[in-house]
Formats: C-alpha cells, sequence, structure tokens
C-alpha cells in the first residue's frame, strides 16, 4: 500500500494537471471572446500600390458586432424559440484590404430576378434605383401623373408613445386615412403597445414597416450588428401580428442614410422593395406650408412630438378636403397589399448572413450619413487632411469632410470639387496616396 507521503504527491501532481487543464480552457476562451468582438474587422490580403481599405467594411463602428450582441427580441420571442446564427467576420491583420473590382464584387444584383426589383418590373410608379452595385429604389414619392387617382402617403415614425399612437390612430379613423407605421423592434414588443399594432394591421389595413430593432444608427455598426437590427424588427412585426408579416420598406433612423450601400444590400436578402424616404416632414414647417405642398404621390413623414401632433390633423383634414386619398405606401406604389400570411414561422427562420457583402465605391457627397463615409474620413485623417476634433470619424459628410476631400483632389491634380468620387477614392485609398 502506498505511503502517505506517495499518496500526497500523487494528489499534488493532479491538481498541477487539472489546473494546467484549467488554464488552457481559460486562455482558448478568451481567444474565441476576442475573435467574436472583433468580428467587424475586414480581413487583410496583399494588394498592389493602388490598394487599401475600402470605404463600405464596416471598419469604422461605435459598437459590438453582431457575435457578441444579445439575439433574443424579449421574453416572450425566447420563448418562441427564435433562432440568430451569425458567423464572425474576419479578423483585421497589419496590411491593407485590396479593393474588389467587378469581378470579385458578390454578384453585384442581377436586376431581373432580384426580389426589389422584380417589384418594379413594369410599374412605372417607381423611382429607378441609384447607379452602383446593391441599390434598390429609394422611395421618396410616387411617379404619378395628374391623369392618375389623386393619392399621398401618411407615414409615422418610432410609434413609441401608446398615448400619441392612440391619438394618430384615432385622427387617421376619423377621415379614413391609412397609415404606414415605422414603429423600432422595441416600440413592437411593448405590453403595452404590441395589441394596438396588432389592431392596426388586421382590422385597419395600416402598414407596420422596418425603423431597426433600437433605433440606432445604422450606419454606424458593423456588418453584423446592422444584420441583426433590422431582421429583429422585422421578427418582432411578423410576432406581433400573430402571423408571417411581409415588410416592403426600410426607413433609417436619418433620411440621409439611405445612400447606405450596405443597407441596400442587406434589405435585399430580406426581400424588400427598397428604402423608405419621404417628400416632405413636419419639421421644420407650419400646417399651411405642408399643405401648400400637396402633390399627387407625396409622402409625408411625421413622428410621436409635439409638433408633429400640432401639425397633424390640420394637415390630414386639409388634404382630405382636397380629395386626395390618403393611402399606405404598398397602395401608393402599386405593390401587394397582401402581407399577412396564413401562419407564423418564426422560430423557423434564420439570420440572414452578411458574409457575401462585397465592398465596392461608389459617390460620396456632402450631408451623406454613411458607413463608407467612416471609412472616407479615417483615411483622410490618417493622410493628415482631417486633423483636431474633425479628425474623429462620424459617418457624416460635413463641411470639414468637403473641405479634406477637395484638399486631397487639388494635391492630385483632380478638380476641388469636394465630392468624393469613386476615383477620388481609388486614389485616396491607394497605398501611395500623397500625404497633406
Amino acid at each position: 500500500m502506498p505511503s502517505r507521503e506517495k499518496r500526497a504527491m500523487r494528489r499534488r501532481r493532479g491538481y498541477g494537471v487539472l489546473s494546467a487543464l484549467i488554464v488552457v480552457l481559460i486562455l482558448v476562451a478568451a481567444a474565441l471572446v476576442w475573435i467574436l468582438l472583433h468580428g467587424g474587422a475586414a480581413q487583410t490580403v496583399q494588394g498592389d500600390d493602388r490598394a487599401a481599405v475600402l470605404p463600405q467594411n464596416g471598419n469604422y463602428v461605435d459598437s459590438q458586432d453582431a457575435s457578441s450582441a444579445p439575439l433574443v427580441l424579449g421574453a416572450k420571442l425566447e420563448s418562441a424559440g427564435v433562432q440568430a446564427e451569425v458567423t464572425p467576420e474576419p479578423v483585421q491583420t497589419d496590411g491593407p484590404d485590396e479593393p474588389a473590382d467587378a469581378t470579385d464584387a458578390a454578384e453585384p444584383v442581377d436586376a431581373a430576378t432580384d426580389a426589389g426589383a422584380a417589384a418594379s418590373d413594369g410599374n412605372r410608379l417607381i423611382p429607378a434605383p441609384l447607379p452602383g452595385d446593391y441599390y434598390l429604389p429609394i422611395f421618396d414619392r410616387a411617379l404619378r401623373t395628374p391623369d392618375d387617382e389623386m393619392m399621398i402617403s401618411i407615414t409615422v415614425d418610432d410609434c413609441s408613445d401608446p398615448e400619441v399612437l392612440s391619438q394618430i390612430v384615432g385622427i387617421a379613423r376619423k377621415y379614413n386615412a391609412m397609415l404606414t407605421l415605422f414603429p423600432t423592434g422595441e416600440a413592437l414588443m411593448k405590453e403595452e403597445l404590441s395589441d394596438g399594432f396588432r389592431t392596426c394591421v388586421l382590422s385597419y389595413g395600416y402598414e407596420l414597416e422596418n425603423h431597426t430593432y433600437s433605433h440606432r444608427g445604422e450606419y454606424k455598426l458593423s456588418n453584423g450588428e446592422l444584420a441583426l437590427q433590422l431582421w429583429k424588427q422585422s421578427i418582432a412585426s411578423s410576432y406581433v401580428v400573430g402571423k408571417d408579416y411581409e415588410q416592403h420598406f426600410f426607413r433609417p433612423i436619418y433620411d440621409n442614410s439611405k445612400y447606405d450601400q450596405r443597407t441596400h444590400f442587406f434589405i435585399r436578402k430580406l426581400g424588400y422593395a427598397g428604402v423608405a424616404s419621404y417628400t416632405h416632414s413636419y419639421k421644420g414647417m407650419t400646417a399651411e406650408q405642408l399643405i401648400d405642398t400637396l402633390e399627387n404621390g407625396n409622402i409625408y413623414q411625421f413622428d410621436m412630438t409635439e409638433k408633429s401632433m400640432a401639425v397633424f390633423e390640420t394637415f390630414i383634414q386639409a388634404a382630405s378636403s382636397k380629395g386626395y386619398k390618403l393611402v399606405t405606401m404598398n397602395r401608393l406604389f402599386g405593390l401587394n397589399e397582401d402581407v399577412v400570411g396564413d401562419k407564423l414561422t418564426i422560430d423557423e427562420q434564420m439570420l440572414p448572413s452578411m458574409d457575401d457583402y462585397v465592398s465596392t465605391y461608389y459617390d460620396l457627397k456632402l450631408n451623406y450619413r454613411t458607413n463608407a463615409v467612416y471609412s472616407l474620413q479615417a483615411r483622410l485623417a490618417e493622410l493628415g487632411y482631417l486633423t483636431g476634433d474633425a479628425a474623429k470619424p462620424d459617418g457624416l459628410y460635413g463641411a470639414n469632410t468637403s473641405i479634406a476631400v477637395s484638399a486631397f483632389q487639388a494635391k492630385i491634380g483632380e478638380a476641388a470639387t469636394g465630392n468624393a468620387t469613386v476615383a477620388t477614392q481609388e486614389r485616396l485609398f491607394a497605398l501611395n496616396a500623397p500625404p497633406q
């Protein structure tokens, strides 16, 4: 029988092995967490002297990636078993990315087969999409003629206040106005609002469209978090209605984010017709001024604020009295209005991946608020064209960014327009781009 000393020695050896194993497991777990938290970074490849980080990669973001983000919509949807599968994006190394050319792009959109483009096939009411990869139409007004039936669309953003929303719905019902609502996913999941939204859809025929899940500026988000924000709101809409609900429009938090290429790419995957903008907003306008803008095919934007409410009823009453039908956006653009399915299948739905998104350059202009502007600003700061407080990327193409772009354009012998054209960006992101 082993002596007491030998038994003690064996125990000590066993503890040592166990301790080492625990340390190894902790290090592996820490490495996995690091990879997940840095999922938004872009992978680096070898390039030539014209290669550098593309402006649409989601490298400059202010939030966690979807890999580490909470995936449940709330206790209700958690019990429904909604699945969200996110593939971590490649980890960035020391070198620059190589710009994608037409052969590298993830098959930029076949308009003949794409869901959004197919919706507009032969539909003269729908605006043409912007030139460039991935773009869907931006719905700011329907191309209706004076010979068409007189219609406008009333849209309401956020929809987070039960009392105000009740007032808005009451006014709309009074004047037989059909509304297009853009609630956040968080508003949809509020217990005091869920029943009301369901009634708006199933009893009144209103639309519920997408306005992100938690009212976060999508232009700031990593690829994974962008996908999660839009998908969760879409799932929440179906959950609240109680049946699969087909959304057609996404409205960004800021209207000047409607040009964000990544957003267009992802809403294609959701089968959307395009990005919802508007012809006129109540902001900065009196009721009388807003009434003067009435024209067939216009879209009007309101929200939950007191200023909005002060204009809302007066405007709707005037539009109705002038013979305009106040219809949903689907009706205004001649899209399918049969958007409620026969059953609810959210427990079977998975988060679409952004893995096949390939960045390509597109023109950037004053007042654009996009993810691509983040990278543009960071590159301008790196080369010394943006300094001080202006050197911190914020995603908004303001005066400082325009001046910096003009300075770079003058440096390379281009016309100093202040607009970051594709040609300007190709020179700016090249490895041999001249510093200030």
